[in-house]
């Protein structure tokens, strides 16, 4: 990473898997500054159903999630539930009415997704989280796992 910040890739395979395999010289400069994620186990391919799976993870590790283009049925849509399942906030940039790939969004901002049309105003919104992080409820984490997991 050029800019040397801190990055976390989260896969949707196995750690031994890089895809496409031209990626693979970015997953080296990731874990240069950063760290590689997976929750599957080794050897897995990438494949379709991962993927959902995957953007659960990664909502998890975000703050909020952006929507710039979605259908109706869509894969940024079934990201942006679970953003809504683990209490993230939702934020999409209007479209036009007549474009499918506004669909998703118009569903979004029925349910209470906050239209914005810049970064700027998702940090806004977003600020007090970033400058005043909550305190973890769980202090330690015990791991009690087999070599398997």
């Amino acid at each position: 990473m050029q800019n040397k910040q801190r990055t976390i890739a989260v896969l949707g395979s196995g750690l031994d898997i890089i895809y496409p395999a031209e990626n693979r010289h970015l997953a080296e400069s990731t874990l240069e500054n950063g760290t590689i994620l997976s929750e599957f186990p080794v050897g897995t391919k990438p494949e379709a159903s991962n993927i959902p799976k995957r953007n659960r993870i990664i909502n998890g590790l975000c703050h909020t999630t952006v929507v710039v283009e979605a259908g109706n049925k869509s894969g940024a849509i079934l990201t942006a539930l679970n953003a809504e399942d683990q209490n993230r906030e939702i934020f999409a940039v209007p479209g036009r009415i007549d474009d499918k790939q506004s669909l998703g969004r118009i569903r979004l901002f029925h349910n209470g997704a906050i239209p914005v049309q810049n970064g700027e105003q998702v940090i806004d919104n977003i600020k007090n989280q970033l400058y005043n992080p909550t305190i973890p409820v769980q202090q330690n984490i015990v791991l009690d796992l087999t070599n398997e997991e």
